[in-house]
């Protein structure tokens, strides 16, 4: 790939240097351009700016492109209550487009990553209230409830989303289907299944990026930001907790290799199947030692040196359930 171009659009002032040399850090340090919201944490927006970020393999936005209704995002950007109410009772549509071609509902939720008062949903309403498609689809294809579900702290504006009737079965490649995004949010998740939503739709996997691959519970499983609590609601309300990756890989042994205990038992408990071997021969026990002594040869530190409950696990499964290796464990 040939040297990278990089242009901000920037609204209104000077953009930050030390951002623009950490975002000319990361590209070039990456063999593939990134997309305006693959690299979240390296775009910078406060009340008076949005930066988004371009290379030669995403399409270039014009940062004079007018808006179809300019005032109206920038007033939901910076969630201006009154003024956008004011707005939208003189005329302003809102499902106008922005020039990523998102309506001012995807402004609101996406700004949430940078205000967190009562205004937002005030703000979120008031679009609601006016006709705001729920629906919509943005950027690089993604629905807007998606939009809601894959980031933390967005729970409320998509559960308003759901009341207000979007439809809860969609997916996307990235961030996976409705479950799969609100996975650590059981009042977010309790939304969707109560609305129709499939509790076992499939997202990526986790360690292979493979999308559609792994379940709600299996992401749970791998400790992305997880409590107990969610797996054990999860399988409470029928997650399966015997559903495979396409290597086999199910909720206990992907627990099993992230040697979480308490996930473990929680599976064991609503029936998941020990004896489970994957495409390589291996089970439950096979790769809770496998990951402890990958861990023990990469650190060069001995057992004791582990925390506990790191290494119940296998106790756990050998001693207390009976497990043995499988015969053809690799």
């Amino acid at each position: 790939m040939g040297q990278k171009s990089l242009t901000i659009a920037n609204e209104s002032r000077s953009p930050n240097r030390d951002l623009i040399a950490l975002i000319e850090e990361h590209m070039s340090r990456s063999d593939t351009a990134p997309d305006p919201y693959s690299i979240d944490r390296l775009k910078c927006a406060d009340s008076l700016n949005v930066f988004r970020i371009f290379s030669d393999d995403v399409p270039y936005i014009d940062p004079n492109l007018s808006y179809t209704d300019k005032s109206l995002f920038n007033e939901v950007r910076n969630f201006k209550v009154r003024s956008v109410s004011t707005l939208i009772k003189a005329g302003s549509n809102p499902n106008s487009i922005d020039p990523n071609g998102e309506t001012p509902l995807f402004t609101a939720i996406r700004s949430m990553d940078y205000k967190t008062d009562s205004s937002i949903i005030s703000v979120i309403n008031l679009l609601i209230d006016a006709g705001a498609d729920v629906n919509a689809i943005g950027y690089q294809g993604q629905p807007l409830l998606i939009c809601a579900l894959s980031s933390y702290g967005k729970e409320e504006a998509a559960i308003r989303l759901i009341s207000a009737g979007a439809k809860v079965d969609v997916s996307h490649p990235r961030y996976g289907s409705s479950m799969y995004a609100a996975s650590t949010s059981i009042e977010a998740m309790q939304a969707l299944l109560s609305t129709g939503a499939s509790i076992d739709g499939l997202g990526p996997n986790r360690f292979s990026n493979l999308p559609g691959e792994w379940t709600a519970l299996m992401k749970l499983c791998a400790g992305y930001k997880t409590s107990i609590a969610e797996i054990k609601w999860l399988l409470e309300v029928g997650a399966n907790p015997n559903a495979r990756d396409h290597l086999g890989w199910t909720p206990l042994m992907i627990a099993s290799w992230k040697r979480e205990i308490e996930f473990v038992k929680a599976l064991v408990t609503r029936g998941a199947d020990i004896h489970a071997v994957n495409s390589d021969g291996m089970n439950a026990l096979d790769l809770a030692m496998a990951s402890r002594d990958l861990d023990l040869f990469n650190k060069k530190k001995n057992a004791s040196s582990f925390e506990v409950d790191k290494l119940e696990i296998v106790d756990y499964l050998s001693n207390e359930l009976g497990l043995t290796k499988a015969a053809g464990a690799i």
